[in-house]
């Protein structure tokens, strides 16, 4: 029943795709409740329908979409196709009148208390996509007279009384429960791709990404070699650094983190990872280790003082290293002698198996003097502070501002041809906020400011 249900839903709206929650048992059983005069694929449609025409003729929708997407209002042809791709990648959930025991079944991302309203006789359908995370649409169908009334609700999430919070008691989770929540939480973390040299003069690289630096003056790194689990014994990197305080850390860019990869396995003491993982080992100027050829940045490090952190599996030891020659590869030098990220093309380490790569749009550049007062956001419009369109970061980067715009840059602003349409339009408030939020996309913080302090005087 649900493939037929789908396939009349797709060919009478021309979607793509519908995905259901419940089982197949559970729409025949909603299925035999409807009044028989009326087949239940024609509920389904009428929820569709309903949810469709809202979304293409009400304010409230052009308003959800506009923000998420950046359409313009007036482009109502455009607001349908973006529902209509929404709805092919979201999902329906089906609540009859018993909707309290389908929503804790299913454990749905809202609960009884966030709908709108509660019913007795009306099917209730619940629409929900990635397209707009932060909403969820309701729609109310009589069930015994479909052209009688659809009430379409939607509502934005708001921040319950109860936390969203999991909380983990570590002293009664396993070593590896901790490490994975750890590693999944902490991250990105740069990856020190750490090349020593045994006491009998046998190299060896290994990666850890428990690993930053910690001063400049001296410059101190610090990396840890944590005990293995089932393994009591030393890893080869800490039984060197031990003998012969000296390391090389090299940095791990994308064009060798496979290689890399491959000296993250335990081969058997004394084996050669450049020979396993094809990397080349050049000579060092001031100590022993070998240098990675492939690294952009090579680091030849004295290991001052060695830390260890307990003696069960899962401990760690600290090996803190002073940095004493930098090797950084020209091609990712920018024209001020700078490393460039994206040049440099690094890779972080996430939890699992999962990394990342510091290059291209995952880069962003945030300008915020450190040595200047800004204003703060309790200097902030109230309504600003308030509005449903301004995000966090959208406010946060208003609250950066050395100082609040100027009575004649709010002036300036009003007169501008487009802002008086705004002006003198409904919501005017909320579109300005709308206008404000991308020009501060457009690191245009100053000419957003003005539009806000605006709507502040509204």
């Amino acid at each position: 029943m649900k493939e037929q249900i789908s396939h009349s839903i797709k060919a009478q709206f021309d979607l793509e795709g519908i995905n259901w929650v419940i089982e197949e048992k559970e729409v025949a059983a909603q299925a035999e409740w409807t009044n028989i005069e009326v087949p239940f694929e024609k509920v389904v449609a009428a929820a569709v329908q309903s949810l469709l025409y809202q979304m293409e003729s009400s304010e409230s929708p052009k308003d959800i979409l506009s923000l998420t997407k950046d359409l313009d209002l007036e482009d109502r042809a455009l607001m349908e196709k973006e529902l209509k791709l929404a709805l092919q990648k979201g999902s329906i959930y089906l609540f009859p009148s018993n909707y309290e025991e389908i929503i804790g079944q299913h454990q749905l991302p809202f609960s009884v208390e966030d709908l709108p309203r509660k019913v007795k006789q009306n099917w209730m359908f619940g629409f929900i996509t990635p397209e707009l995370p932060n909403w969820y649409f309701i729609v109310f169908v009589n069930r015994n007279d479909l052209q009688d009334t659809y009430n379409t609700g939607f509502k934005k999430e708001g921040t319950k009384d109860h936390t969203t919070m999991e909380t983990y008691d570590l002293t009664q989770l396993s070593t590896g429960d901790i490490y994975h929540l750890m590693t999944g939480a902490i991250a990105p973390r740069p990856i020190a791709f750490a090349s020593t040299l045994s006491a009998a003069g046998v190299p060896n690289i290994a990666p850890y990404s428990y690993f930053n630096a910690f001063s400049s003056n001296p410059p101190i790194l610090v990396f840890s070699s944590n005990i293995q689990a089932g393994d009591p014994s030393k890893k080869d990197t800490l039984r060197n650094v031990e003998s012969t305080r000296e390391v090389v850390i090299n940095m791990v860019n994308y064009q060798i983190v496979r290689q890399m990869a491959i000296t993250n396995v335990s081969f058997p003491a004394g084996v050669n990872e450049f020979e396993k993982s094809g990397l080349t080992p050049i000579p060092s100027e001031v100590v022993k280790p070998f240098r990675i050829k492939e690294s952009p940045v090579q680091m030849e490090c004295k290991v001052q003082q060695i830390i260890p952190l307990g003696t069960e599996s899962g401990a760690g030891n600290l090996i803190l290293c002073e940095i004493i020659r930098m090797h950084v590869d020209k091609t990712v030098l920018d024209e001020r002698g700078r490393i460039n990220p994206h040049r440099l093309d690094l890779m972080g380490r996430l939890g699992s198996a999962y990394y990342v790569r510091a290059s291209g749009e995952s880069i962003h550049t945030i300008f915020q003097p450190k040595n200047k007062i800004c204003i703060g956001y309790e200097q902030l419009p109230e309504n600003a502070r308030r509005s449903h369109i301004l995000t966090g970061n959208d406010l946060g980067q208003l609250a950066g501002l050395l100082e609040p715009p100027s009575e004649e840059a709010i002036q300036n602003m009003a007169s501008k041809t487009y802002v008086k349409d705004i002006v003198k339009g409904a919501r005017a408030i909320d579109n300005l906020h709308r206008r404000a939020k991308k020009l501060l996309a457009s690191e245009k913080t100053k000419e957003a400011a003005a539009l806000v302090w605006l709507a502040a005087e509204m």
